[in-house]
């Protein structure tokens, strides 16, 4: 039984020369951004001609694109879209007369949600009993609904200088200081996977 590639001419079996395809993928994108994956055929047949054809590239059963061979055998197949993940990606070479068929081993493609913007809203200091508290909630800055599931700290600062910082909890973070601050005070949220940076000012 002849194996994919093998051929007979003259009478005489020409076996087709085995491939290696080996995939790289782009570190990482963010959401809604293109991805470029690149796929190198390279044969142990030494003296014989180059690889040609085309790479079919997929994840899971989902098939993303096809790209052909260049005289380097490689195939790029840029503007790949995918949703937010981790997704295994293959390469699949489809052979030629003198080359075998072969598969890549799975490459992840990281796609990186996008941060929602936020907004820092810095409450006018309130004293209590313990001094003054320094109170900021994070809000969606398209609904300046409050974001409970919010993580990280706020950086609170007295015209640019830190004077604390205070963990998130339900989306708001306070701070106690012994004293009313006079001047700009400024709350800053670093950001965390979910959610960008922002800050916000009372004077």
């Amino acid at each position: 039984m002849l194996d994919p590639g093998d051929r007979v001419v003259g009478g005489r079996l020409e076996v087709a020369a085995p491939t290696l395809v080996r995939l790289s993928a782009t570190a990482h994108v963010h959401d809604g951004e293109p991805a470029v994956l690149e796929a190198h055929v390279v044969t142990v047949h030494e003296g014989g001609t180059a690889p040609t054809g085309a790479v079919a590239f997929r994840t899971g059963h989902r098939l993303l694109g096809t790209a052909p061979l260049d005289p380097d055998g490689i195939a790029v197949l840029p503007g790949v879209r995918l949703p937010a993940g981790v997704h295994p990606v293959v390469a699949s070479y489809g052979g030629d007369p003198h080359h075998a068929p072969a598969t890549s081993a799975p490459v992840p493609q990281a796609v990186v949600a996008r941060a929602a913007p936020v907004v820092v809203a810095l409450a006018v200091p309130e004293r209590a009993a313990d001094g003054v508290v320094l109170r900021a909630q994070i809000l969606d800055a398209a609904t300046g609904r409050a974001v409970e599931r919010v993580e990280g700290v706020v950086t609170f600062a007295l015209d640019d200088e830190v004077v604390g910082e205070a963990a998130l909890a339900d989306g708001e973070a306070a701070l106690v200081l012994p004293q009313l601050p006079v001047g700009r005070i400024t709350a800053r949220f670093r950001g965390d996977p979910e959610h960008a940076a922002a800050e916000g000012v009372v004077r």
